[in-house]
């Protein structure tokens, strides 16, 4: 890596406080007069390598139950990114980064609210293992389906909270003592597809995804999205001239990390990282310290070759920056 002077920052959006209303399902809870109610929220879009960061508010005498962040547009629906939330009881703050660096992602928030929170109690940080992830249904394929039909509507969302929150146990992933999933998978010649549910604690941060024994294989897609540290991964590859044994290996690993300084004046990084053959692109974040307020102007342009990106990213950095160090994480898919 080259480095000629520093790098920007990552934009914010505003905070929004979305107070829900007009359930569009409920479910009754086993003592009369209880109920977990479903609420579809407002639209909002997520910039590249860009937080949003909004407050969901239930109505009065109701509590968070549990809530899922999902692609509302058809183009957003391969993007990776990381949803987590603080807060309880009332009402909850969810704050989403997109990992992507080229493309703005539109999603929708579901939220459950209850007037039982002692039977549908809201705690995601219970579930510290794979066998136990957040939320707890399997949703993902459902939804890829949606888009096939067009937008998804109040009956598409109704039905994802049914799924995602395992209002029946008999919706994919919901069953009690799910096995974990494997992480050596067998490979055939023609398209393979792979879903695996991994933990991911590190924010904001992509996950690294590492690839090995798939030799003769193309990555076509991989969709990725964490909730509250537990992330979800489908990856499409297609294989030729594998023997009848060939397996593929997956890790989740920490993100590549090139670290370098930043000066007053204007200029440019240069970092060029080998990639999988296919089109899955990396996952890319910047880590800045105290230049967040000294960084201006900043633009970055990226040129794709077959198997390398060429990333370039220019800023105009002030006095403050003096020699802060400044992180560039690389994620996503590795071979």
């Amino acid at each position: 890596m080259a480095l000629v002077v520093g790098v920007g920052f990552v934009p914010s959006a505003g905070a929004n406080v979305y107070k829900l209303s007009s359930p569009i399902v409920q479910r009754s809870a086993s003592v009369p007069g209880n109920f977990d109610f479903g609420y579809r929220g407002p639209q909002f879009k997520v910039t590249p390598w860009g937080t949003s960061s909004d407050t969901y508010v239930c109505p009065t005498a109701q509590s968070i139950s549990n809530w899922v962040v999902v692609a509302d547009t058809a183009d957003s629906a391969n993007r990776w990114f990381d949803a987590g939330s603080s807060g309880s009881g009332n009402q909850i703050n969810i704050s989403v980064t997109d990992w992507s660096f080229t493309a703005t992602v539109h999603l929708r928030a579901a939220v459950s609210c209850t007037t039982a929170p002692n039977l549908f109690p809201y705690d995601p940080n219970s579930c510290g293992n794979f066998s136990c992830p957040y939320p707890p249904g399997a949703y993902l394929p459902y939804w890829d389906g949606v888009f096939s039909s067009g937008a998804p509507g109040v009956a598409q969302y109704a039905e994802l909270i049914k799924r995602a929150f395992c209002w029946s146990s008999t919706f994919p992933g919901c069953a009690a003592g799910a096995p974990n999933p494997n992480r050596r998978l067998a490979l055939r010649n023609g398209t393979n597809k792979i879903s695996l549910t991994f933990r991911h604690a590190s924010g904001a941060l992509p996950p690294a995804v590492r690839l090995s024994g798939a030799a003769g294989c193309t990555a076509l897609r991989a969709d990725l999205s964490v909730q509250n540290q537990t992330g979800n991964l489908r990856l499409v590859l297609r294989c030729r001239g594998l023997k009848r044994s060939a397996a593929a290996r997956v890790r989740f690993v920490k993100p590549l990390r090139k670290s370098f300084r930043l000066r007053r004046g204007s200029g440019s990084i240069r970092v060029q990282f080998a990639r999988p053959a296919g089109t899955v692109k990396p996952l890319l974040s910047l880590s800045y310290g105290r230049a967040n307020r000294s960084c201006r102007s900043v633009h970055s342009r990226l040129s794709a070759q077959s198997r390398t990106f060429d990333l370039r990213v220019d800023a105009r950095c002030g006095r403050a920056a003096g020699n802060a160090v400044a992180h560039l994480y690389i994620g996503g898919l590795r071979g």
